[in-house]
């Protein structure tokens, strides 16, 4: 149980390697950079929810859950979207790129909905620890290597926002601890029943959906429509590549 909680715990911790790199990488204002950064963002988070959350929660939990985890994850975001950002509503749809504020609220939510995919995230490493180790170890492996573009994206929205390199670490740092955290509930669940973990991962893929949908892909496609479509390619394949390996 040490080994799985250690394999899930350093699966958090990419969130926070993603957000470093991204500080590395940050060379001012390069909104070309940024936005295929985005894009990146976007394709990966389309690959987690339609080749992992969705597929994982219908099988588990059939379609009452994925149509009832679905709806509450869209409804608790776009409640979160709304209470965050109430007198920004008619500043989205006629320029995004011109408040610092419409990122800041972005990287919030980015961070609120990255938190409610990880926790699923964690219960599913330890399901696949009740059938082996190493199927736990394998599915740890997986959620590490897309926890890094994910702290990418969260860090992006953020510094175009004008948030500070510390803060944007300790809020990731924060969000680096779901994964270990939902691992955790899930060895203490597990035992009791599996019938939460299906509501979980549908419930964190609306929330992706929101984000991806309503915030990462329009505000990049207003600024540049063929390099954030070259990015969404490129994430979902990346994440595909990934995926397939991490399984493998």
């Amino acid at each position: 149980m040490t080994r799985i909680f250690l394999f899930s715990f350093m699966a958090g911790l990419s969130t926070l390697a993603g957000s470093l790199f991204a500080l590395g990488l940050n060379r001012s204002n390069n909104h070309s950079f940024f936005t295929a950064l985005l894009g990146i963002a976007g394709g990966i988070m389309s690959g987690v929810v339609v080749l992992e959350l969705y597929p994982h929660s219908f099988q588990e939990g059939g379609p009452t859950a994925v149509i009832t985890g679905t709806t509450l994850g869209l409804a608790l975001l776009t409640s979160v979207d709304l209470f965050l950002s109430r007198r920004l509503l008619t500043d989205w749809y006629s320029n995004p790129f011109a408040s610092r504020d419409f990122y800041r609220k972005m990287g919030l939510l980015m961070a609120i909905g990255i938190s409610l995919h990880d926790l699923p995230e964690g219960m599913a490493v330890a399901a696949g620890y009740s059938i082996a180790e190493n199927t736990g170890a394998t599915i740890a492996l997986a959620i590490g290597l897309h926890n890094i573009p994910e702290g990418m994206a969260i860090t992006v929205p953020l510094l175009l926002g004008g948030a500070t390199p510390p803060a944007i670490i300790m809020l990731v740092a924060a969000v680096s601890l779901i994964t270990p955290l939902g691992t955790l509930a899930g060895l203490g669940l597990i035992g009791l029943s599996r019938t939460l973990i299906p509501f979980l991962m549908a419930l964190a893929a609306g929330a992706m959906s929101y984000l991806t949908g309503k915030e990462i892909v329009p505000s990049a496609w207003q600024k540049n429509p063929p390099l954030t479509l070259t990015g969404l390619v490129a994430g979902f394949l990346s994440f595909l590549l990934l995926s397939h390996q991490g399984m493998h």
